[in-house]
């Protein structure tokens, strides 16, 4: 499952999510969001696939892997 991670902007409204920078993996993110005193953010991408199989037609999501 492919996944982008981003640090919190320290001062964030609480509102809408505010990214602060893209970093590279889970542990990364981890250490420095505890360093920084700032949550973060997991954000993944996904596809919809309609399967028109059954009686009843269903959207279904997919994660989009690798580009």
């Amino acid at each position: 499952m492919e996944c982008a991670l981003f640090l919190a902007k320290a001062n964030g409204d609480g509102g809408s999510p505010a990214f602060d920078r893209e970093v590279a993996s889970e542990g990364e993110v981890l250490v420095e969001a505890l360093r920084l005193g700032v949550t973060f953010y997991e954000v993944q991408e996904f596809r919809v696939v309609p399967d028109f199989a059954g009686r009843k037609p269903q959207l279904n999501k997919e994660v989009v892997t690798g580009k």
